[in-house]
């Protein structure tokens, strides 16, 4: 099975039970992780659990909640959550606790899907995993506004130079319709990513006071971003315009195109997985 970017979510790893906290009287902040909590068969991975749902003849509405359920069940799996708790002192997002479920519109001229950027065959069937701290609406009538609007924080420069270089800087959602006017006139995916790139970039003055916050004199990352980035441009937020992702996903009809998805310090790699569909694919979506 391929799998995009580093094992920080286990979709091979068994789903059991996290230590030293019974079934019963659990936390609400909890999040079940052991197999069988939810209806399914036990003794299962994530992505098994995930390629088995197709076959269970849900409609798609159904389908969403089922995989951010599933997806929500993982996540104790994933470094750094240690035995399945959502942190309770964390304000959060809503994504915190039941996940953003998008559905990657098809109708989208001749841009490629995500799964096709991330390495897989057109036409497959694929659930990727991103950590992100929430959404923001941006307004704009060109697609060199989103750029702009991402606002800068120290979140991005965290880790050190071979962790930024990897990190994706978040997900860029434009409508379908935006996509498609932005596509009839030739305007590439890649187009709206050096778009990203460019108009994200932060002054050096305010990159210094950012970082300042963090550190009286830069070292680490910071320094060798200061030493290597030209002293008349900007610092980049992302390594390179491949760090921003653009899908196309929402309704049809919006005053406000687009929306920002910022990664967080943890889990800012896209992981994917491949669900293969059942032969009775087809019949199970014409009885719905």
């Amino acid at each position: 099975m391929p799998v995009q970017g580093p094992a920080r979510l286990r979709v091979d790893a068994p789903l059991s039970r996290p230590r030293g906290i019974p079934p019963a009287g659990r936390p609400a902040s909890y999040h079940s992780p052991w197999p069988g909590a939810d209806g399914l068969s036990g003794g299962s991975t994530l992505a098994g659990r995930l390629s088995r749902l197709p076959g269970r003849g849900l409609g798609l509405r159904q389908f969403r909640q089922r995989a951010g359920t599933e997806l929500q069940a993982g996540r104790p799996n994933a470094g750094g959550w240690g035995y399945g708790l959502v942190p309770p002192a964390q304000h959060g997002q809503p994504g915190q606790y039941t996940g953003l479920v998008i559905a990657e519109s098809e109708r989208t001229g001749t841009w490629e899907p995500l799964n096709v950027q991330l390495g897989f065959p057109r036409g497959s069937n694929t659930v990727t995993v991103l950590g992100v701290m929430g959404s923001m609406n941006i307004p704009g009538k060109t697609f060199e506004h989103p750029g702009a609007a991402i606002p800068p924080s120290t979140a991005a420069w965290s880790g050190d130079r071979a962790a930024w270089q990897r990190r994706v800087a978040g997900v860029l959602l434009m409508t379908p319709m935006r996509a498609l006017d932005l596509s009839s006139q030739g305007i590439t995916k890649a187009d709206i990513q050096r778009a990203l790139y460019q108009y994200s970039r932060v002054p050096r003055d305010q990159f210094l006071r950012l970082m300042g916050l963090e550190q009286p004199k830069p070292t680490g990352l910071a320094a060798w971003l200061l030493e290597t980035t030209p002293a008349d441009e900007p610092i980049p937020l992302a390594s390179s315009p491949e760090k921003f992702l653009v899908v196309a996903a929402g309704g049809w009809c919006s005053c406000v195109q687009s929306a920002w998805l910022n990664t967080d310090q943890w889990m800012n790699y896209p992981v994917t997985v491949e669900i293969e569909k059942p032969a009775r694919w087809a019949e199970l979506l014409a009885n719905r």
